[in-house]
């Protein structure tokens, strides 16, 4: 249990740090958390899940980014 606990608190501090660096847009930054985490020992899994999350937090962050620019231009 403690286990499971500690790997979603993992989780938990790798997504808000991920976060925080999108919202700085140090794309080196993030690419240097990427390599250090696929280097641990992690199972497939957890590594699948967070590759997923990373591409779908991208996603949305280059859309957002999209909108907000074309609101600026129309207006």
């Amino acid at each position: 249990m403690q286990e499971l606990l500690g790997n979603s608190l993992q989780l938990v501090e790798f997504v808000l740090k991920t976060l925080h660096l999108f919202i700085k847009l140090n794309r080196d930054e993030l690419i240097n958390v990427l390599l250090i985490t696929m280097l641990r020992k992690i199972n497939f899994a957890e590594l699948f899940f967070r590759t997923a999350l990373l591409l779908l937090l991208s996603v949305f962050w280059n859309t957002l980014s999209n909108r907000l620019n074309n609101s600026y231009l129309i207006n």
